[in-house]
């Protein structure tokens, strides 16, 4: 299968250099060996990570021993198209074990986090964090929630990978890593190539995966699409990891969209799955594949289903993503809002560093049976109120209520509100941001930055 054939004009793993300022040289790859060794390679990995029979912990049929790095085929040459300066590379044994403990409050000085004085807001050096030097991959990390994850993980001192498509509209951002590129690992291409993918995941420990789309809209209009980028995607970096990093820990971005019409509010994990749309359906079938890759292969993982979020550096160049980075367009811009119908469904609304840290704590804490966690507030807000506070706080921009656009009324869920107890008993975790302070922090990013942003190819 081709996944990217009926693609027109979006970029291909071999389109070329990343893009991003400051850039170093390209990534050399070592001659590979004989195709008798790498088949060896590869049966010898096979036989020795899947699941065996009987009750033996998983550690023991796993060993804890470095991978030596896969081979690759000459065609993925082209794949691994930039690196820049990374952190030093540290033994998996010299590591300290992750270890699951509630954060202190977001405005707290974070215990063992030194900021250099005078520094930007990124210096902040970890010299006690259970997460300096790991070795982590964030895919889709020059998109909103994924980029706001790597810096956070560069200033808790891991070592970090960034796998981004950079398809026109989809989000990713290189100026969403701005100041910080050269401390990441940057790999361009789609996660649905396996070539990628086993680049992508070779030696990692901890895998955050939010590659994949999110509008429901473009899902109905483009199911074959949104099928590849987020069930896919999906699999074939579940099965690189099963073939290539067997014992790293596997978050899954996932969302509320899977329940549809909610049948009661707040919505916790027993609420059945009647997904709304085709976007609904394929992160669905993403979540039953992090299921099966528990149960079947042993693999660690765990799924994200979160709420609305926003915050600086969302997608705002159009409405067919969020509703929340378009209405901050344009209210930042003097433009009319417009809510339809009543304007009246509630939303529990999650700002994106809160999103970020239920990722840590996700990846720390959860057990990784291939359960799915809601993750969101529960406080939730009208459109109306968010609308409302947005344009105080920006200080700019009207209001107007008009008829549902018959493409949104057939896929509009009414009220929602998250039930999010299991998760926050697992982890610790507690939305910190509200509405005021997340939407006075977007404004003010938006109104610095925004000209890299309105354009969907910024």
């Amino acid at each position: 299968m081709a996944p990217d054939r009926d693609r027109e004009g979006l970029p291909r793993p071999d389109a070329g250099p990343l893009p991003v300022p400051g850039a170093g040289r390209g990534l050399r790859l070592p001659p590979d060996p004989p195709a008798r060794a790498r088949d060896a390679h590869a049966e010898a990995l096979d036989r020795r990570h899947l699941p065996g029979a009987g009750a033996e912990a998983r550690a023991r049929r796993l060993p804890f021993r470095r991978l030596s790095r896969p081979p690759l085929p000459p065609d993925a040459r082209a794949v691994a198209v930039l690196q820049l300066p990374a952190a030093p590379r540290h033994r998996r044994q010299h590591l300290p074990p992750l270890v699951a403990a509630p954060r202190p409050a977001r405005h707290a000085p974070r215990r063992g986090v030194r900021r250099a004085a005078g520094g930007p807001a990124g210096a902040a050096v970890a010299v006690s964090s259970p997460w300096k030097g790991r070795r982590v991959l964030v895919t889709g990390g020059l998109g909103f929630i994924g980029s706001t994850l790597v810096r956070r993980l560069l200033d808790e001192g891991a070592t970090v990978r960034v796998v981004d498509a950079l398809r026109p509209g989809d989000g990713g951002n290189p100026f969403n890593l701005t100041g910080r590129e050269g401390e990441v690992e940057l790999l361009r291409g789609g996660v649905e190539e396996r070539t990628v993918a086993d680049r992508a995941v070779a030696d990692v420990e901890v895998v955050f995966h939010l590659a994949g789309k999110v509008s429901h809209v473009d899902s109905l209009a483009r199911p074959v699409d949104d099928l590849v980028d987020n069930a896919a995607t999906t699999v074939v970096l579940l099965d690189a990891c099963r073939r290539l990093s067997p014992r790293a820990r596997v978050v899954v971005a996932g969302t509320r969209q899977v329940y549809g019409n909610p049948l009661r509010l707040p919505v916790d994990e027993t609420h059945p799955i009647r997904p709304p749309d085709y976007n609904g359906v394929s992160k669905a079938a993403a979540e039953l594949y992090a299921r099966v890759a528990a149960d079947r292969l042993g693999l660690a993982t765990s799924v994200l289903r979160l709420t609305n979020v926003y915050g600086p550096r969302q997608l705002v160049a159009h409405s067919r993503a969020s509703f929340t980075g378009w209405l901050v367009r344009q209210a930042i811009r003097g433009e009319t809002i417009q809510l339809y119908g009543t304007g009246e469904q509630r939303r529990d609304l999650l700002y994106v560093d809160d999103a970020v840290e239920a990722f840590l704590l996700a990846a720390v804490a959860l057990p990784g049976n291939g359960e799915a966690w809601n993750c969101g507030r529960e406080d939730s807000v009208s459109l109306r109120e968010f609308a409302e506070t947005l344009v105080r706080i920006a200080g700019s921009g009207r209001i107007e209520l008009v008829p549902f656009p018959e493409d949104r009324k057939r896929i509009d869920i009414g009220d929602f509100a998250t039930d999010s107890r299991r998760f926050r008993e697992a982890t610790g975790w507690r939305p910190r941001i509200d509405l005021e302070d997340g939407l006075d922090r977007t404004v003010s990013f938006f109104r610095a930055h925004g000209d890299r942003y309105w354009s969907a190819t910024a």
